[in-house]
């Protein structure tokens, strides 16, 4: 479809984020620049009906939220849950960073949220019980 030509950055934009997961410093931060680099790219040549939307958006909240970027990050968040309601991990992915954010009844919310579009979620739900010990 529209978007296959412009694959391999999506596919960059995934390792770079893997790179990031495992390094530390000025190295972490790079690659958290080449998430967000990769993902922007894709993001402005393929629209939400595109099958990587809300991943994309995704795995771009998280580079942003993990480069200190909290509010841009549940900007893309939130654009990946509207685009896809069902799509779980940005459900949890937003609630870890309100729980960052110290903001546990917004974590909240989010969780019940998501288990209310994918009632049968064990990632949201196992999230939901840990944050109701807290």
């Amino acid at each position: 479809g529209e978007v296959f030509i412009h694959t391999h950055h999506y596919c960059n934009g995934i390792y770079a984020e893997q790179q990031a997961r495992i390094t530390t410093g000025r190295q972490r931060k790079r690659w958290l620049g080449g998430v967000k680099g990769e993902m922007e790219y894709v993001a402005r040549n393929c629209s939400e009906k595109c099958v990587f939307y809300p991943e994309l958006h995704s795995r771009w909240g998280w580079a942003l939220a993990s480069d200190g970027q909290p509010s841009e990050a549940i900007s893309h968040f939130q654009m990946a849950i509207r685009s896809k309601p069902t799509y779980t991990a940005a459900y949890a992915k937003l609630s870890d960073v309100y729980l960052e954010l110290n903001m546990p009844e917004e974590a909240r919310r989010v969780l019940n949220e998501g288990l209310k579009a994918k009632p049968g979620s064990k990632s949201l739900q196992r999230r939901l019980r840990k944050l109701e010990k807290r």
